[in-house]
């Protein structure tokens, strides 16, 4: 985005500024040559009608033709010319306004300060590439696609070899081969033995993953099976 309007009170500071520019423009080089009042006005509305749009549109521009915010002679050529272009605009469509409007003696006083003119023109084509320079860099790097890191491959976890659970301060472990099968029960795991029940706060999603393909099965999303707990399969229908 255009560092002169990525904010409305960074775009009112630049309106604020065209116009203190605008009026120090026109009205130091008015009362400089006696030009009359209404010529100073019109001048100043022609010169803030131009400034403000070349000063937005230049850094759409200059942000091609300065990549990576570096200088080369070609570049230094290209805004030698760019800026060529801009006051020849200007001070063309300025020129015209000023012939066909003003009096001939106001025409006359105003051809004897264009040389000024073209000068302060040129000041302030300087002081916008200075102030767009910064931001040309950053704009770059945010064009720029960002170096993606590819991620490594997580070792395969090793299946586990036993369950513990907590009941107050003791824990109990239990051997994979005393499991006949685990059974959810909301959001907690049923561990099935031939000695009872134990509820672990755990997913069946874990143990799934986590117990050895060879020895468990899930045949249920609510139950998971020990294959050597498994004595007939019924087929139903």
């Amino acid at each position: 985005m255009n560092p002169l309007i990525r904010s409305k009170s960074v775009l009112w500071k630049f309106l604020l500024l065209s116009l203190f520019i605008t009026l120090t423009y026109t009205f130091s080089f008015g009362f400089a040559f006696q030009l009359p009042i209404s010529c100073i006005l019109m001048d100043a509305w022609i010169y803030a009608t131009v400034f403000i749009p070349i000063s937005l549109l230049l850094w759409h521009i200059i942000r091609y033709t300065i990549p990576n915010n570096k200088y080369s002679l070609f570049q230094i050529i290209s805004l030698m010319g760019l800026g060529l272009l801009v006051l020849g605009f200007v001070h063309g469509l300025e020129s015209l306004v000023w012939y066909f409007i003003c009096s001939n003696c106001s025409f006359e006083a105003y051809l004897q300060s264009l040389s000024i003119r073209i000068l302060f023109s040129v000041m302030v084509y300087v002081i916008l590439l200075m102030y767009y320079k910064p931001y040309l860099k950053t704009e770059t790097e945010e064009d720029l696609p960002k170096e993606t890191k590819i991620p490594e491959e997580a070792p395969p976890q090793a299946p586990i070899e036993r369950i513990s659970i907590r009941n107050g301060q003791k824990i109990k472990i239990i051997p994979l081969q005393d499991i006949l099968y685990l059974q959810a029960e909301g959001d907690y795991v049923a561990i099935i033995t031939g000695e009872g029940k134990c509820l672990k706060e755990q997913t069946m999603k874990y143990f799934e993953e986590n117990l050895p393909k060879d020895r468990f099965i899930r045949i249920h999303r609510s139950y998971i099976v020990a294959v050597n707990a498994i004595t007939r399969i019924e087929k139903e229908g």
